[in-house]
């Protein structure tokens, strides 16, 4: 649902929740892999509603797009080429 938020779908019911605006665009790719880990990390919390994990999730998801949550690593491209270059 990208900027509309996230939901989830389970036995004939969809329950959405709103995205969390960002307080500045730092990070956009990634996004739906940030959300998806959080709620695969998130399906063990038995003590949580669907709609208090969806909206944890989508509060995580904001914080990375904002640049406050390092989760997926920093591609080096000089560094990508050099270890090709020596892999020959």
């Amino acid at each position: 649902m990208g900027a509309k938020g996230a939901g989830y779908y389970r036995n004939g019911f969809l329950i959405l929740e709103e995205s969390v605006p960002a307080r500045r665009q730092v990070n956009t790719t990634g996004t739906g892999d940030v959300l998806s880990v959080c709620m695969m990390l998130l399906d063990q919390e038995r003590r949580s509603t669907m709609g208090e994990k969806l909206r944890l999730a989508n509060l995580i998801v904001s914080q990375f797009i904002a640049g406050e949550r390092s989760l997926i690593p920093a591609l080096c491209f000089q560094c990508l080429a050099q270890k090709s270059k020596n892999s020959y």
